[in-house]
């Protein structure tokens, strides 16, 4: 389970910071500054976030049902050097 803060807009705990956390202790060459925070797939936002978005991290409780927009989005995130992960 992950938390948003306050303003509803950061992930600021759970699964997803303390997966890119574990990361930068397994390889000391890798930087980041984490911001984990909820996006909508069909949105532009993946492609124009500032900080621009690297890594997409997708988890549920059920499959996922993607729209059309989403996919196609996804493929584009793919193609532009984006790493998705579905759990």
């Amino acid at each position: 389970n992950s938390k948003l803060s306050a303003d509803g807009q950061r992930i600021v705990f759970g699964a997803i910071p303390n997966l890119m956390n574990q990361m930068m202790r397994w390889n000391k060459n890798i930087k980041a500054n984490i911001e984990g925070r909820p996006l909508y797939l069909s949105s532009p936002e993946i492609f124009t976030a500032k900080p621009p978005v690297a890594f997409i991290y997708m988890t549920g409780h059920r499959d996922f049902r993607l729209t059309d927009q989403e996919v196609s989005n996804l493929q584009s995130f793919i193609m532009q050097g984006g790493v998705i992960w579905g759990d």
